[in-house]
């Protein structure tokens, strides 16, 4: 069977451990960070929470994958490298 890509699917929650910011917007807004995407006119905390809540949720699903250190892109390439191998 030709496998042509993979799709990752990283679903942000909002939990104790993210940033005070970040859960002080969900306290705001409860709908976040599951809001719909009909306004797309964010103001400046809703798009750095978005942003903030995103980095961190990779960030941290990819954590164990790769090697102390900051993540760039040939770490991000070793990682679905050994998802290719890892779920042929």
């Amino acid at each position: 069977m030709d496998r042509t890509g993979v799709i990752v699917w990283v679903k942000p929650t909002v939990t104790t451990d993210d940033a005070a910011d970040v859960r002080q917007y969900k306290l705001q807004n409860p709908a976040f960070p599951q809001q719909t995407t009909l306004d797309q006119w964010y103001d400046e905390a809703q798009f750095e929470s978005y942003r903030k809540l995103a980095y961190d949720s990779v960030t941290n699903a990819l954590r164990g994958c790769q090697p102390s250190g900051q993540l760039g892109a040939e770490q991000v390439q070793a990682i679905f490298r050994s998802f290719e191998t890892a779920y042929p």
